[in-house]
């Protein structure tokens, strides 16, 4: 193991032949009682050993176009987020000039998701073991039915709920939903828009301690095939969204920011159109061997800012 490395266990997708023929999906409503074809899902997950590397001790800070990632110093004056009013008045605006400061050459960002994630129900699960291999196997291979409820849960209505650390390795979008959300957000503009560079961000950030026991792993985009990357469908009963999951290499490179701080907010570009830069950075939530984490460390709140999405218009990138 590298120096300034944490060994960890991550959740890639397992490749399936029948992938070929079918789109990998997860339906997130309950199925009617007769129905010929009754899977929930067609995904399957695979446990692989990584090693994880400290932002901190890098020569060279990662950026958003040389790696899909990068740490940003901003202090909020917001720790409050049980009102979704009060959030989207004050954080949102936060937010967003934080994104006009560091990308300089946005003409346009706009906040059009957030949510607030919990660890301690993680945390629960992952004091049943010692030993962190049988943790993290228990998500491993077909889909729990804990994991589905988990994720039938979901909201989006309500981003005051609580969500837990998502633990499979996973891009938020997909380019079909990247676009859906354009022509949601911006119907006057969307030619316009399209004909420019435009990039989806997530800021992620803790509440109020430093992150210590699930922090979020990136993946450094560059190390990424975009032919491992597989989109899936997440089918609800009103509508569907295209998220992403990836195959394993062992050129991926990941890294994640120790004891990250409140003041500290780590910026991961969802998607950007010019394909020049760095390719689309993975993310997973991951956990530190139950055996490292103190007995009584703060269970982690974090707010994720999902996502804030940016555009060029004079650039045809």
């Amino acid at each position: 193991m590298a120096m300034h490395t944490v060994p960890a266990t991550v959740q890639y997708l397992k490749w399936q032949t029948l992938y070929k023929t079918e789109r990998p999906f997860i339906r997130l409503y309950s199925l009617p009682p007769g129905v010929k074809d009754s899977r929930v899902t067609n995904l399957v997950f695979e446990n692989k050993p990584i090693a994880l590397h400290d932002i901190r001790k890098q020569e060279r800070c990662p950026t958003l176009d040389s790696h899909g990632f990068m740490i940003a110093d901003s202090p909020s004056q917001l720790q409050d987020f049980k009102s979704q009013e009060f959030v989207e008045e004050n954080y949102l605006p936060e937010c967003e000039n934080l994104l006009k400061a560091i990308v300089r050459d946005a003409d346009q960002v706009y906040c059009f998701d957030w949510r607030v994630r919990d660890s301690t129900a993680n945390n629960k699960d992952a004091a049943k073991s010692v030993d962190s291999q049988k943790a993290t196997a228990s998500i491993s291979g077909k889909m729990k039915s804990e994991d589905i409820k988990k994720a039938k849960a979901y909201d989006p209505n309500d981003r005051t709920a609580m969500l837990t650390p998502a633990l499979l390795v996973h891009v938020d979008y997909g380019l079909s939903s990247v676009l859906s959300r354009i022509k949601l957000h911006f119907k006057d503009e969307e030619d316009l828009f399209l004909r420019g560079r435009f990039r989806v961000i997530n800021i992620w950030r803790p509440l109020c301690n430093d992150v210590e026991d699930w922090p979020l792993a990136v993946c450094d985009g560059s190390t990424v095939p975009e032919s491992d990357i597989i989109e899936a469908d997440h089918i609800r009963e009103t509508f569907s969204e295209v998220s992403c999951y990836c195959l394993p290499q062992d050129s991926n490179r990941w890294y994640y920011q120790s004891r990250q701080r409140p003041e500290e907010a780590l910026l991961v570009k969802i998607y950007d159109s010019d394909n020049q830069t760095a390719r689309i950075p993975l993310s997973s939530y991951l956990t530190y061997p139950p055996e490292l984490l103190r007995e009584k460390a703060l269970s982690s709140l974090s707010v994720d800012l999902g996502d804030a999405m940016q555009v060029e218009w004079m650039n045809a990138i």
